[in-house]
């Protein structure tokens, strides 16, 4: 088990530190703005995906054997893109699009190691699951959680005042050896663990019971959740990528101010899988519009004091974030679905991040993306409140319909201010 931990523990911290990173590596080239952190953000989501994805994806088709012999083969071919950092040939000319070349170049560079420590979160929790039955493997997913945070948290106090950007890719790069080793012996381990129990197994086959398994998921699995965990992730993204671009408008873009949200965000997941009392709705749901209400009141009033309208963007997105997290939470699947549970919520990630900085800029003349990702967070929390109400009762309570009508007029507001 402490195998499991410490791979899982140093892929999260690894996955974090090497996005401040390249964000700072870059953004000399592509004029200092917020568009660039935005754009990498909007890649390391993407890649996130992938890697959620491919978790899944041999989790639920391959046979155990086969599971833990092709990661092996996979970690070895990620060692072949190290080191990650770019030469000069691919600093733009100023005629491409600066967020097209900035994916293309993060693919090319970092996307392969960066798609397999993204997978090592659901991965391990699924191998973990099956190795060490009856223990909940939710938990892993905090420990994961917290690998980012202290990531982000060391990042600006620690490692880019006191270390080149060289000297942190050339750390990062033997961090990065070090973790291969740790799971690659975690796939070992669970090769040579279930090996005696797949001996009839036909080879490339998923085992019996795993097959069984996803069969009983798969008819328990309804299509209103799957797009329930999409909706509510794509959510919490775009608030995240929207309150990042609102708070770098304001001021210089360093990495403090890239790593505030972000940490925000990751303090949340942390919170609602960690327990469900972390997450009560008797308390977000007045929070969510007095955040709200405080936002109209800034953006309305152009009160000046940068600061002051940091800490409301920062405790909105707080509050919002909760909101959308803790539902995903008090819905999440049983163990057997992780991997599947896992790569909707990163899909609903991607699509907020391309929401936010791919489909935004070409749709809207001014700047209304915030506005309406937090419209929509009010929205999606009524509807978790309505879900609820009328699977117990059949009929929405008088309770629920002043919720209802407190909302809406703080959508109201929300959409009508600028």
């Amino acid at each position: 088990m402490g195998l499991y931990l410490l791979a899982i523990f140093l892929s999260a911290f690894l996955l974090f530190q090497v996005q401040p990173l390249i964000g700072k590596f870059l953004l000399p080239w592509f004029g200092g703005t917020a568009g660039v952190w935005t754009a990498c953000l909007l890649f390391f989501q993407i890649a996130l995906l992938s890697g959620y994805s491919y978790a899944n994806l041999i989790s639920s088709r391959f046979s155990r054997r086969y599971q833990a012999m092709w990661h092996l083969g996979v970690l070895g071919v990620s060692l072949l893109f190290l080191p990650f950092l770019p030469d000069l040939s691919w600093r733009p000319t100023g005629t491409e699009s600066p967020t097209q070349h900035i994916l293309l170049l993060l693919t090319i560079h970092i996307g392969v190691p960066f798609a397999v420590l993204s997978s090592i979160g659901p991965l391990l929790q699924s191998w973990f699951s099956q190795t060490f039955s009856g223990r909940s493997p939710y938990r892993l997913y905090d420990l994961s959680n917290a690998g980012l945070l202290l990531a982000l948290v060391s990042y600006p106090f620690l490692v880019e005042p006191s270390l080149t950007l060289q000297t942190q890719a050339l750390i990062w790069s033997w961090g990065y050896r070090v973790f291969v080793v740790l799971c690659g012996w975690c796939a070992w381990r669970f090769f040579l663990s279930h090996r005696p129990l797949e001996a009839s197994e036909p080879e490339g086959s998923t085992s019996d019971c795993q097959s069984t398994t996803t069969a009983e998921s798969d008819t328990s699995l309804r299509k209103a959740d799957v797009l329930f965990w999409l909706l509510l992730a794509a959510t919490g993204s775009a608030m995240l990528l929207a309150t990042t671009n609102r708070i770098c408008e304001d001021l210089a873009v360093v990495p403090l101010l890239w790593i505030l949200p972000l940490a925000i965000y990751l303090i949340t997941f942390i919170l609602c899988f960690d327990h469900d009392w972390w997450y009560q709705r008797s308390i977000f749901e007045p929070s969510l519009a007095v955040s709200a209400l405080a936002v109209v009141f800034i953006m309305r009033s152009g009160y000046l004091i940068v600061w002051a309208q940091i800490g409301v963007y920062a405790a909105t997105l707080f509050v919002c974030c909760m909101t959308c997290h803790g539902e995903l939470a008090r819905s999440k699947p049983v163990a057997e679905r992780l991997t599947w549970f896992y790569m909707i919520v990163a899909a609903g990630g991607a699509l907020g991040g391309v929401s936010v900085t791919i489909a935004a800029p070409y749709v809207f003349k001014d700047y209304w993306e915030y506005h309406l990702v937090l419209s929509a967070t009010v929205l999606l929390a009524i509807v978790c409140v309505s879900r609820d109400a009328f699977a117990a009762t059949g009929q929405a309570s008088a309770r629920l319909l002043w919720r209802r009508r407190l909302t809406w007029a703080t959508v109201a507001a929300l959409v009508g201010c600028h």
